[in-house]
């Protein structure tokens, strides 16, 4: 299933979010009420035209690879932010379209552009209630009871994405979406038409008798963007289409109009 900008992740897929601070565990895998104050909460921005109230930024589980990869960008985003790293909290169960306190929870996939392709949002639809009155408390407690927690050491504890592979065309298709996002003053789902794929000469693995296939991915027409192409190899261990080494060490500009695209 290949997803863009504003669309709720497949049935089965996980959303978590690190947590910084180790204030933010209780005991027994729980999430201390604290972890849900302060800045858990936003109102999304006026020019993102969202039809949710409030979003709470996080991951998804099927895009962000395997809990080493997942660890690492964890790492790297609270040294990027001046803070630690202690785990992660993520639903017990499934809770789009729950009602929690009168506000209707959701997950919506809103990818950020040269940054987190696999970054969602948990959004809240309803009023939305102020901090330190009843009604905020109340909400506090219900999304306490809703998710659990893990700290560094329990990595492995975090669930795997439950939906099935996506296919090859899926994969190319997303790489497309996250090559070419829709620009923030378009507010209608970016279109893409012609996405020609073809097979490429393979090269030659470790082994001379094993070949990597390779394709030839052509995006013919785009709204908004210019015609490219590119020569992505079939999925590694992780699943993640990759890029022939010549030419990932190549630089950029000495592709034209060509670029360098991964999955």
């Amino acid at each position: 299933m290949s997803l863009a900008d504003g669309d709720r992740p497949a049935d089965g897929d996980v959303w978590f979010r690190v947590l910084t601070s180790q204030s933010h565990i209780a005991k027994g895998g729980r999430v201390n009420h604290a972890a849900f104050k302060g800045n858990f909460m936003r109102a999304p921005k006026p020019s993102s035209n969202r039809p949710w109230d409030a979003e709470a930024s996080g991951r998804l589980r099927s895009l962000a690879g395997t809990t080493e990869q997942l660890t690492a960008d964890a790492e790297t985003y609270c040294t990027r932010y001046s803070t630690k790293f202690f785990g992660m909290m993520f639903p017990k169960r499934p809770l789009a379209g729950t009602v929690l306190e009168s506000l209707t929870l959701d997950f919506r996939y809103t990818p950020i552009l040269n940054d987190d392709i696999a970054h969602a949002d948990l959004t809240f639809t309803g009023n939305i209630p102020t901090e330190k009155t009843e009604e905020h408390e109340k909400l506090v407690l219900a999304l306490v009871e809703s998710f659990s927690a893990i700290g560094t050491g329990q990595m492995e504890l975090l669930p795997p994405a439950n939906i099935k592979p996506p296919s090859l065309a899926e994969r190319l298709h997303q790489a497309l979406i996250a090559a070419f996002p829709k620009r923030p003053s378009e507010h209608t789902p970016l279109c893409l038409s012609d996405e020609r794929k073809s097979p490429s000469p393979s090269a030659q693995g470790p082994f001379d008798h094993i070949d990597r296939q390779r394709w030839q991915v052509e995006l013919v027409r785009v709204k908004g963007g210019e015609p490219h192409s590119w020569i992505v190899e079939a999925c590694d261990a992780q699943g993640r289409l990759g890029l022939p080494a010549a030419l990932a060490d190549q630089p950029a500009a000495a592709e034209g109009p060509r670029r360098a695209a991964t999955g």
